[in-house]
């Protein structure tokens, strides 16, 4: 079957909390044969860092990977990514480091907010992404052509019929942890495909991505896998009722 799965850039950036927080330096380490570098860990998260710059427990603010940032002067140093913050390795060593966030010192955030109670809008764990007018980068599913075959909009996502999927990550929210303890719950791996669902409504029959109900298509992911699990049929018989999760593979066409 050949279907085009070429990356497109985003084309819809949409808001998503806690993209951009206040979070404490928890630990600082060295990285074998780097002068100028070392790894923070911050929430859940790893950062290569300025040496020096900070220290554990300073307080700064975290802009988590696939964030778009707005294009000023704080984060001037991202023009080349495109204002797109990405996990990115580097080499060492004791071999690949990974950075996954983006670390900026309180003081550049106070300089740029310019705010009275400035001190309150950053105590640990604020979240900044509204303020700061941080977005999420979604890959583009309403072109012609994309990394999941051909895509083409039926109409907005069903939010009347289904909430949109929304499962907080540990990561950004390691807190979470507290209180879940001696609960009984369930966790999940999260894996980097796309959002989906797939819903049936007195009659009506949905395949959606994370923000559309798409039209079906023969060199389509979603339709592929709805046809292939007889997705629409299952769900007839159960009448109203909905599968949501990740749609990932390799090759899944």
């Amino acid at each position: 079957m050949n279907v085009d799965v070429s990356v497109v850039e985003a084309t819809e950036e949409v808001d998503r909390r806690g993209l951009a927080t206040i979070q404490k330096v928890l630990s600082l380490t060295p990285i074998k044969g780097k002068d100028r570098i070392e790894l923070a860990e911050v929430q859940g998260y790893k950062a290569i860092v300025q040496k020096g710059l900070h220290k554990v427990g300073d307080l700064v603010l975290v802009v988590r990977y696939d964030s778009v940032l707005p294009k000023i002067e704080m984060f001037e140093f991202m023009k080349d990514s495109k204002y797109r913050v990405k996990v990115k390795s580097f080499s060492s060593e004791n071999g690949r480091v990974y950075s996954q966030v983006i670390v900026i010192p309180l003081a550049e955030v106070k300089k740029y907010l310019q705010e009275e109670n400035i001190d309150a809008i950053l105590e640990e764990e604020s979240d900044l992404t509204t303020t700061l007018k941080v977005t999420k980068f979604i890959v583009a599913n309403n072109s012609s052509k994309c990394n999941f075959g051909i895509m083409k909009k039926a109409n907005t996502f069903p939010i009347h019929m289904i909430d949109k999927t929304d499962e907080i990550s540990i990561q950004s929210k390691v807190s979470f942890l507290d209180e879940i303890k001696d609960k009984a719950c369930y966790l999940s791996i999260k894996y980097d495909g796309s959002s989906s669902s797939f819903l049936y409504n007195s009659g009506s029959y949905n395949v959606c991505s994370r923000n559309l109900a798409i039209l079906e298509e023969e060199n389509n992911a979603f339709w592929y896998v709805s046809r292939k699990y007889n997705l629409k049929n299952l769900l007839a018989s159960f009448k109203n009722y909905a599968i949501q999760g990740e749609l990932c593979g390799p090759k899944i066409l």
